[in-house]
């Protein structure tokens, strides 16, 4: 035992050396943070005496990219200093921080060298598009409003900005003058102002190619595109849509089980994928099988996706038919023109009800006085004689 004390205290002095290490603690932010306001560093020994928030700094910073405001510094306590900014760093800004050569602790350690640091606020991204991201009835070449949460390198923009068609290759985007972004924009909003268009940084592009009917399109927001001082984002924004369907006229009837044909007790419906004009509806005939011709359909514009009227079988008879033509194409509020032209003249037959025989139903309760018959109403259809 005498003998090994001399070795564990040769020992000593290293084991203190290495607990007594000067280091770097924590920093932040680091990478891509969108809004920064704050730098700071910690170090796990004491660095300043309590009180003295105006000791020298640790670090140095510089942002070569975004030209930010020169932030100011101070101990918080004893072991963490920050740099504040009177507001959040531009986008598009990049700072690098590096700890300062010779940086020692309050009693004089060497602290370990660490860093340097980099942090940015990324490219400009999008706050708010036009149409929405989401949108299910996207016409076959839009116009896309785009507005960024900065003034992007409109270059940067015109290179990396994509739209595609699922399945497909990517295709650029063509960006469009200020007039016609603003002449698009009050088709939308007719009470938006010209100096919101600047104001509030809008671009307009529209796809090289017209998309396909019922497709499901994406715009791409690429991160390359980068801000005016050339800093990008790490990941890419994506907005989905869905190209509306191909201008059609559905005729539809009820149904009955096992019974072909269209049900009498019904109407028929005439339905459009798109708005049209009032006036268009007056191109749709139906005629009887003698060539009777039904009077003109009511028009009800019914929602923004497109038109519906309903004609009910008042003059058809069980077992007829009925033809349905159109005097001339329709043409929709866009101008295209209907795409199943081709299938009208179409005749439809009407189904000839079964036969019947039961009660009706009849709301309430019924009273019976002292000596008098209860009346019950019974309906019947096609019925032989006797049993009614």
């Amino acid at each position: 035992m005498k003998i090994a004390l001399p070795v564990l205290f040769g020992l000593l002095p290293p084991l203190l050396a290495w607990a007594q290490q000067a280091d770097v603690a924590s920093f932040t932010p680091q990478g891509e943070v969108r809004r920064i306001q704050q730098v700071a560093i910690a170090f796990n020994r004491d660095m300043v005496r309590l009180g003295q928030g105006d000791a020298p700094a640790p670090i140095t910073i510089q942002c070569p990219q975004g030209g930010a405001e020169t932030p100011k510094g101070r101990w918080l306590d004893t072991r963490r200093y920050v740099l504040e900014w009177a507001r959040d760093l531009p986008i598009g800004t990049r700072c690098t921080v590096t700890l300062n050569p010779g940086a020692k602790t309050l009693d004089g350690a060497d602290v370990r060298a660490a860093g340097p640091w980099t942090f940015t606020t990324g490219g400009p991204k999008l706050m708010q598009s036009l149409p929405y991201n989401g949108e299910s009835n996207l016409r076959e070449q839009p116009v896309f409003l785009l507005r960024p949460d900065a003034q992007p390198d409109l270059n940067s923009v015109d290179r990396h900005l994509t739209c595609q068609v699922e399945g497909a290759q990517p295709q650029r985007m063509q960006r469009l003058s200020r007039d016609d972004g603003l002449r698009e924009m009050r088709q939308r909003s007719p009470q938006f102002q010209e100096a919101q268009w600047d104001a509030q940084g809008w671009l307009a592009y529209r796809c090289e190619r017209a998309f396909p009917n019922s497709a499901k399109v994406r715009l791409v927001w690429s991160a390359s595109i980068a801000a005016l001082s050339g800093v990008a984002s790490r990941a890419e924004q994506i907005f989905n849509y869905s190209v509306r369907a191909p201008f059609t006229l559905n005729v539809t009837c009820g149904v009955m089980e096992d019974n072909a044909g269209c049900d009498p007790r019904t109407g028929a419906g005439f339905g459009l994928t798109w708005p049209v004009a009032p006036a268009e509806f007056a191109k749709i005939k139906v005629t009887t099988a003698n060539g009777q011709t039904i009077a003109q359909l009511p028009f009800n514009h019914n929602n923004a996706a497109g038109n519906h009227a309903t004609k009910p079988f008042e003059s058809l008879q069980e077992g007829g038919k009925f033809t349905v033509t159109l005097s001339e194409p329709l043409h929709d509020t866009d101008g295209r023109i209907l795409a199943n032209v081709r299938e009208f003249p179409k005749t439809f037959t009407v189904a000839r009800l079964p036969p019947y025989l039961g009660f009706v139903p009849q709301a309430g309760v019924l009273p019976l006085a002292d000596k008098e018959r209860a009346q019950l109403i019974i309906a019947a259809r096609y019925a032989e004689t006797k049993l009614v």
